[in-house]
């Protein structure tokens, strides 16, 4: 949720001019900033809140907004332990055959 009290609030309009546009040379179209709001992308909505006529976001939503649409990938050492380890169990079965 958007807090106005705390968070740097910004139109629509500055967050077009913030992000690039899909085309090159062409700004972030207005209708994508208020659908992202209001309707969302990918199960995702863009945190916004109405005063008076106008809908507002902050700088934080819309980096929450940019983190959800891109989950970061979790670097693990997991599948390599595993791997030197089937390894090992794997020679111990081979060991036991005799090969």
């Amino acid at each position: 949720m958007v807090n106005f009290g705390t968070e740097q609030l910004m139109t629509i309009a500055e967050v077009c001019q913030l992000l690039p546009g899909r085309r090159h040379g062409h700004a972030l179209s207005r209708c994508t900033v208020l659908r992202w709001m209001l309707r969302g992308t990918r199960g995702v909505r863009l945190e916004s809140i109405a005063i008076g006529c106008q809908r507002l976001t902050s700088r934080e939503a819309l980096e929450r907004f940019i983190a959800a649409m891109n989950p970061a990938h979790e670097v693990s050492t997991g599948p390599v332990a595993v791997a030197s380890s089937g390894h090992a169990e794997a020679e111990k079965s081979l060991d036991r055959l005799g090969i």
